[in-house]
């Protein structure tokens, strides 16, 4: 099927109408008289008028809020160059959705669509380029709220194809529309008018009337039908079925809007439990990484409680070898004195020598395995610790040499030793401060919880006592509901009670008529049956007439008598079927 455009370059051409409606062809527009595309009738208006501004946000709020339209209000009462472009997208979208426009030509495009839309006042190039100033917001605010009418105006207009098989019915239909909509838009429509559209309903039942009574037939009792239509009129309780229709209206609007609430609410529902699994998996994640922690400090603790040397034990060791010094020097001097005394005490210096090798090679072993507790194997070996396990004969100047080594390594051990001491002491000490900060959090977490639960458990009531009020008035609008309906088709039942009614009067003149056409044919035969009698009767007297004149040839006078009586008889049955058919 062909579309028109709404497009301002294919106005007047046949193009693409993007609502989709179905398109009425050439012959039938100009049989009614004017194109199929309603065009605004010209008006005056002034935008700056207080009245028609608040009129025209308001149509234009309505507008954006029916189509689901994101705006703020700020948006539609001050509008800037970028709202402004972005609210005659969302519009003109609605007439044609593939449209769109480069945000640097649309000063020169939106005036040529408006004035091909028929738009009554001018726009002008420089409006649109000031269009923030607050001079130009009426004009902007008037044209968007035109162009919104437009659209609603478009959408709800019904369009017929005459050329289908309902060819009358559809006609006249469209007339009355068309018609109804071109008065509603003239200047001289009366909205308080209580029936603005009588004349075209009258204009239209007697054209349906007209068609379904055949005039080439006689209607002898057409005063007596007219009265009855007046009577079915009287009684077709129109304006009650209005009225009936538009409460059903109004009633699907609330059911409509009680189940756009029912799912908000169930939304917010959703929402709500949603925060409380995030809260509680939260609470949950927390758990998780304090005990994590926890168990990381009770690991830290039992490493430092299993320590095979502590700090103090150190010191003791410590001690040992300065008491060992001390012993050394002793020996010295013992050595000293004993090369001043006899040969025999040499015996005795030699055996204190090997104890002493024997007591210092025990040391660099101790020293060594605890410096493998504390020091990797390449530090080990680069601190020269691997010396301390050399076992070989050593005199008293290696003794001492090896004694001053022993010093400096034992201070790097005591030293590495205070180090990791003190790194765990710390390690403890922030393990506890983060213990008591996860505590912290966590209580914090579940009063945070416990505060959620309540404000949750007061709205979960207030939302079931919202649920069940819905409930109960959509109960109520159900049971409005089926009253209205019952009603309705009460009524639907009356009427078509009346038209069966009206169906058989119909039926019966045209009976009647029938009966009368039967009988006018019937007095037709008859006549001619008459005709024919007198024609034979005729005929024999003519035979007779001329056998009496053969026989009375003499006496002439009686002849001629005879013969002006036979003209006057046929005369007068030559007139006899035309008087009947006056008659008739």
């Amino acid at each position: 099927m062909i579309k028109n455009s709404s497009k301002p370059s294919d106005f007047g051409s046949v193009g693409r109408y993007s609502l989709g409606r179905p398109n009425v062809m050439a012959s039938a527009t100009k049989s009614m008289g004017g194109s199929h595309i309603p065009r605004m009738v010209k008006t005056v208006r002034d935008p700056r008028n207080k009245e028609h501004y608040e009129k025209q946000c308001k149509i234009l709020r309505e507008f954006l809020e029916l189509n689901d339209a994101q705006f703020d209000f700020e948006t539609v009462i001050k509008p800037s160059m970028e709202h402004f472009s972005a609210l005659f997208m969302f519009i003109y979208t609605q007439l044609d959705p593939d449209f769109d426009f480069d945000n640097k030509t649309y000063v020169q495009v939106i005036p040529k669509i408006f004035a091909g839309l028929k738009y009554p006042l001018p726009i002008k190039t420089s409006t649109m380029q000031t269009i923030s100033a607050q001079h130009c917001w009426p004009y902007v605010i008037d044209a968007l709220a035109w162009l919104a009418e437009y659209v609603t105006q478009l959408k709800t207009l019904q369009v017929f194809d005459i050329n289908s098989s309902e060819d009358f019915l559809r006609t006249q239909t469209y007339h009355f529309l068309t018609k109804c909509y071109q008065k509603r838009n003239s200047v001289n429509f009366n909205p308080e008018n209580p029936d603005p559209f009588a004349e075209e309903k009258e204009s239209f039942y007697q054209s349906i009337l007209k068609q379904m009574v055949d005039h080439n037939k006689p209607i002898q009792n057409k005063e007596t039908l007219e009265e009855e239509l007046k009577v079915l009129k009287e009684n077709s309780h129109e304006k009650e079925y209005e009225l009936f229709e538009l409460e059903c209206g109004r009633l699907k609007n609330d059911i409509s809007s009680l189940k756009e609430y029912h799912k908000k609410a169930d939304a917010y529902i959703a929402c709500q439990t949603q925060e409380r699994v995030d809260i509680l998996a939260e609470i949950e994640r927390v758990t998780k990484l304090l005990e994590s922690v926890e168990a990381e400090n009770s690991v830290k603790q039992e490493q430092i409680q299993n320590q095979t040397i502590s700090a103090r034990e150190a010191r003791e060791k410590t001690r040992l070898f300065t008491d060992l010094r001390e012993r050394l020097r002793s020996l010295k001097t013992e050595r000293d004195e004993c090369q001043q005394e006899q040969s025999s005490k040499q015996g005795v210096l030699f055996k204190n020598l090997n104890s002493t090798e024997k007591l210092v090679a025990e040391i660099g072993e101790e020293i060594a395995k605890h410096a493998e507790k504390y020091f990797t194997k390449e530090e080990f070996f680069t601190n020269g610790f691997a010396i301390l396990r050399e076992n070989r004969s050593m005199g008293l100047e290696v003794i001492k040499e090896r004694m001053e080594i022993y010093e400096s390594l034992l201070k790097l051990l005591l030293t590495k030793m205070d180090a990791y001491a003190e790194k765990t002491h710390q390690e403890v000490i922030a393990g506890k401060e983060a213990a008591n900060d996860y505590h912290k959090r966590l209580k914090n977490i579940e009063r945070q919880k416990f505060e959620c639960d309540e404000k949750n458990w007061g709205k979960k009531l207030a939302l079931q006592g919202k649920f069940e009020e819905l409930n109960r008035k959509q109960h109520e609008i159900k049971l409005e509901l089926e009253l209205l309906t019952k009603k309705r088709d009460l009524e639907g039942q009356k009427k078509n009670e009346l038209e069966r009614e009206n169906l058989y009067l119909v039926n019966k003149l045209a009976e009647k008529e029938m009966n009368i056409i039967h009988k006018i044919e019937q007095y037709k035969k008859e006549f001619t049956e008459e005709c024919d009698e007198s024609y034979k009767d005729l005929s024999d007297t003519a035979t007779k007439f001329f056998e009496m004149s053969d026989k009375l040839d003499e006496n002439a006078e009686i002849s001629t008598k005879l013969v002006a009586d036979y003209m006057d008889l046929l005369r007068k049955v030559e007139e006899l079927p035309s008087k009947e058919d006056d008659s008739t």
